[in-house]
Order: structure tokens, then C-alpha cells, then sequence
């Protein structure tokens, strides 16, 4: 693994993250019959709607769940592990002592009697990077395929 195979596939990681934000919001647009309008140059502000407004990933998660039908939540529920690679990638800390790839990922957690929990220390290698923006990816998937599936359209 060289620099270029790191930021290629950080960046796959990446876009498939916002890739399926988006999907999940405009899933609940839609839902809500709700519009959006991307902002113009200039705009200051914006409609409050599900493109525009704040909400945790884990509210996120738990609203497009919970307006799945029975049926729906067989094929198109998603989890929290991208959610999860998302967090790492905004607030862990990447580190390599030899300074040479892999690189090491650590997300330190909440503290709890004087010490601090570990959440993830995952080695980059190719394949975990690989692995992980194919699950997102994999999520973004279902939730456009429920957005199908309901005449949503998702262009």
C-alpha cells in the first residue's frame, strides 16, 4: 500500500458515506412529502427540511428504520456500522509510528473510571478500506432501492 492506494480508498470511503446521508434524508423528504432546492451562490439560508436539518446519525438510522413496513425492514433496514466507520473517519486519530502503511485508525471512546474506552484501532489496509466503502455502499443500496420501490424518485 503507497499514499495513492490509502487516499483513493479513504475517499471511496468517503463519498459512499455522504452517499448514503443523502439517500437516507431524501428518503425521509419524500416520506414527508417534503421538497428540497440545492442553494444557489449567495443563499444564506435555507428551508428546514430533512436535506437541510440537524439530527444526529443515530436519529438518522432510527427514523428511515422506523418507517419501514414489516416487509420493508426484511429488505431495506440498514445498521449502525457505517455509522460507525463514519465516526472513526471524522474524530479518530490515524497514526504509524514507522511512518509507512498500513496506517492505524484508533477511536478513543468515553472515559469510565479514569481511563478511556477504545472504540475501534483498525489497521487501513487495502482490505478493511475496501471492505468497509463496499458495506456503505451496500447500505446506500437498500435504502435507494426502498426509495424505488416506493415510486420515490431518487434522481
Amino acid at each position: 500500500m503507497d499514499i495513492d492506494d490509502h487516499a483513493k480508498r479513504v475517499g471511496y470511503l468517503h463519498t459512499n458515506l455522504t452517499a448514503l446521508e443523502s439517500s437516507r434524508r431524501y428518503f425521509l423528504l419524500k416520506v414527508d412529502k417534503q421538497t428540497f432546492r440545492v442553494p444557489k451562490d449567495g443563499d444564506i439560508d435555507a428551508p428546514l427540511n430533512w436535506m437541510t436539518k440537524w439530527i444526529s446519525l443515530e436519529g438518522l438510522i432510527k427514523r428511515y428504520n422506523g418507517e419501514l413496513t414489516a416487509t420493508e425492514r426484511e429488505k431495506f433496514s440498514i445498521t449502525q456500522e457505517p455509522e460507525n466507520f463514519r465516526d472513526a473517519i471524522a474524530h479518530g486519530r490515524v497514526h504509524s509510528p514507522k511512518l509507512q502503511f498500513p496506517w492505524t485508525l484508533t477511536k478513543f471512546g468515553r472515559q469510565k473510571s479514569g481511563r478511556v474506552l477504545i472504540d475501534l484501532n483498525q489497521q487501513m489496509t487495502v482490505e478493511w478500506l475496501d471492505n468497509a466503502y463496499k458495506l456503505v455502499g451496500q447500505h446506500k443500496e437498500k435504502v435507494d432501492a426502498c426509495s424505488k420501490s416506493r415510486g420515490f424518485s431518487i434522481t
